[in-house]
């Protein structure tokens, strides 16, 4: 039902979640993780109004909200795509201006340290983006995972990672 929501209201659009897993960053179709629909809708449809964290489809509100704020952010011929491999390890966005390209990862937790994951140290050595952001709800800390600068940061601090596609 989500996705057919979806598709009527807006048609295919160019985000995340393919059908088809490989290890190649790709485009997709709207699907389960990501909707343009307005939150008060989406809300209202999908999950009703309680707080965040009591809510089962938290990640997905806070990708939701990372892809509109990336919307905003980026220039008409920036491309949002998404990377998942064949056993199914995935970055949220992969985001290209020209030949630069940034990685976000959203992580809807408080986190108290940094934290990378097996796959997305697979994407870094892969494909060696200028910057890995990872958005979460507390911490902010700049660092160095496999030679690729990673930045923790909150939502509101999103444009210290595209600033790297400059």
């Amino acid at each position: 039902m989500t996705w057919l929501i979806a598709q009527a209201a807006l048609g295919p659009a160019w985000i995340r979640h393919s059908w088809r897993p490989s290890e190649r960053i790709t485009r997709g179709w709207i699907g389960q993780g990501i909707s343009r629909l307005c939150s008060p809708l989406f809300c209202a449809v999908f999950g009703g109004f309680k707080p965040s964290p009591e809510r089962a489809d938290r990640g997905a509100l806070w990708e939701n909200a990372v892809f509109n704020e990336l919307e905003k952010r980026l220039y008409l011929l920036d491309e949002i795509q998404f990377w998942r491999s064949k056993n199914g390890t995935e970055v949220d966005f992969v985001v290209r201006r020209g030949e630069r390209m940034v990685a976000i990862e959203v992580k809807a937790a408080e986190l108290t340290r940094p934290m990378v994951s097996r796959g997305t140290h697979s994407f870094l050595e892969a494909y060696r983006p200028a910057c890995l952001g990872v958005v979460n709800a507390s911490l902010r800390l700049d660092t160095v995972e496999d030679g690729v600068t990673v930045r923790f940061v909150r939502p509101w601090e999103l444009d210290l990672v595209l600033g790297a596609l400059d």
